[in-house]
């Protein structure tokens, strides 16, 4: 069982009721695919504008969009000037291939997409019925991910591909019960074939090693409110009450029993 201390704050929220699939509308969610992938729009799906009051969000859902839209920003600023300016700038594709200046990747797209992070995450939450801890391991997955390959920060090109990739994953770790992945990729607004190409690629970067223990978990908590905290100082100011460490957490030494 995950921790007590930490999760009560963190993830507390109520599962959705069991969006329905007809919920989602043919539309453009996230960019296309990179020439790694199928560029065709009807593997693209975005949900209808509808109404929340039927679920409560887990505070993980604020705290890790405000952290990874701060990583982004960051990363971005530290690119070299002619690499930052080719992420608004439209590419040239010819032959399968293009002049962007960054390394394209299988997460990927050629332009940022419309939707916000905080809006992905939801969306995923929504109608994955996933567990919110899903959501601390995923970012445990990408922050590997990030240390394997120093070389591809997180930015607004490639962070909706690693989040629908990478929380699929988690569910499939954790959760008894899980959707496929045609139905992850419905949600996340990819291909069913791109999603299978990322998992897989997401697995070999990771080495297979999707094994979390309660003390990393809980670290990463401890990690994601305390960034949270300073942000909410200097951007959110929204009022969000952040939960505190519990003793029983703070006092969590053992790191060698997977908790999933």
């Amino acid at each position: 069982m995950p921790p007590p201390g930490l999760l009560n704050g963190l993830c507390r929220g109520m599962a959705p009721k069991g969006a329905s699939i007809g919920g989602l509308v043919d539309d453009t969610l996230i960019s296309p695919p990179t020439p790694h992938g199928d560029d065709t729009g009807s593997s693209f799906r975005s949900v209808s504008t509808s109404s929340t009051s039927d679920y409560e969000l887990p505070l993980i859902i604020s705290v890790l969009a405000a952290n990874l839209d701060y990583l982004i920003a960051r990363n971005e600023q530290e690119l070299p000037t002619s690499k930052r300016n080719s992420l608004t700038a439209p590419p040239n594709v010819c032959n399968g291939h293009t002049d962007r200046e960054l390394k394209l990747t299988l997460f990927h797209g050629l332009r940022p997409p419309a939707i916000g992070v905080h809006k992905y995450l939801e969306r995923i939450y929504r109608y994955t019925n996933c567990s919110p801890s899903c959501f601390v391991v995923a970012y445990a997955f990408m922050d590997r991910f990030v240390h394997h390959q120093p070389d591809q920060p997180i930015i607004s090109l490639n962070v909706h591909r690693l989040l629908i990739t990478s929380v699929m994953l988690a569910a499939k770790t954790l959760d008894d019960i899980h959707y496929n992945n045609a139905f992850y990729a419905r949600v996340g607004g990819v291909s069913i074939e791109e999603l299978n190409r990322m998992e897989l690629e997401l697995l070999f970067r990771l080495d297979f090693r999707l094994c979390v223990t309660t003390h990393t978990f809980n670290s990463y908590c401890v990690h994601l409110e305390h960034e949270f905290r300073n942000l909410g100082n200097k951007v959110l100011n929204k009022g969000i009450p952040i939960c505190r460490k519990s003793e029983d957490s703070a006092n969590t030494k053992d790191s060698h029993n997977p908790w999933y």
